[in-house]
């Protein structure tokens, strides 16, 4: 008995001490945000900057922590680290309305080259609705539309509804599955594929410093990463040129 009690203890004191840690933590990085705030307020963007950037190392990312660095970035002139921190905020609040008119004025501000897509306003549509949604909603949508399939089948079968009302609920709670799993498919894929560039660079033929340049590209301008070769990368434009470019240049989303 007197182990069992000594084991007990020691897991509370154990489970006691990582929930003073954590919450000694937490006041720490609010502490932090307040001040990297106050320092924004007073015009200190390095400051702030500096401030943001401890919080998300510390293991504290959030919308709000990435449109502050966003905003200070943007203040401070970095056009191409606030595009990439807006970016990030959008995967978390992306119905913000802040959020999406200063990403919309910062993108408007970098020289972008910008093809016309092809598409009917159906693709579109979708594409809007699934980036109004955070993967963690899309996660919760497959989840309870899955739940609600084995629950229709089920209820069907025990109440002996009629096979036909059966499958058209279940049709329905398919395609909503269908269309969500795309959505959640493209956002995982597009952050991975995804950068931004945060300084001018020459996309070259070649990986090498004497290949001949193919396209500049400037700060601020949205690239896909196609493959990665040591220190260089090769990207694609949004007007479909390709090239490569130092790594050192552009910033993962």
């Amino acid at each position: 008995m007197k182990v069992k009690r000594t084991v007990l203890t020691l897991l509370f004191l154990f489970g006691l001490s990582l929930s003073v840690f954590a919450q000694e933590n937490i006041f720490n990085a609010e502490t932090q945000f307040f001040k990297a705030g106050l320092a924004y307020k007073n015009g200190n963007y390095q400051e702030a900057i500096k401030g943001y950037e401890g919080i998300l190392e510390r293991g504290f990312e959030n919308g709000p922590v990435y449109y502050n660095l966003g905003n200070s970035y943007f203040k401070n002139k970095q056009l191409g680290k606030a595009i990439v921190s807006y970016e990030r905020a959008l995967e978390f609040i992306p119905r913000d309305g802040d959020l999406r008119s200063n990403y919309r004025y910062a993108r408007s501000l970098a020289e972008t080259y910008s093809s016309a897509q092809a598409g009917n306003f159906i693709s579109k549509g979708f594409e809007k609705y699934a980036g109004h949604l955070t993967r963690d909603e899309l996660s919760w949508i497959l989840f309870v539309a899955g739940v609600l399939m084995g629950a229709a089948f089920l209820t069907g079968l025990f109440l002996r509804w009629p096979k036909i009302n059966v499958l058209g609920i279940n049709a329905v709670l398919t395609v909503i599955f269908i269309v969500h799993a795309c959505a959640l498919s493209s956002k995982i894929a597009l952050r991975q594929d995804s950068a931004i560039m945060v300084a001018q660079a020459g996309a070259n033929f070649e990986p090498s410093e004497s290949a001949t340049l193919h396209f500049q590209l400037v700060e601020g301008d949205k690239v896909k990463i196609l493959k990665i070769e040591g220190e260089w990368a090769k990207v694609e434009r949004s007007d479909k040129n390709v090239g490569w470019v130092k790594k050192g240049t552009f910033e993962q989303i």
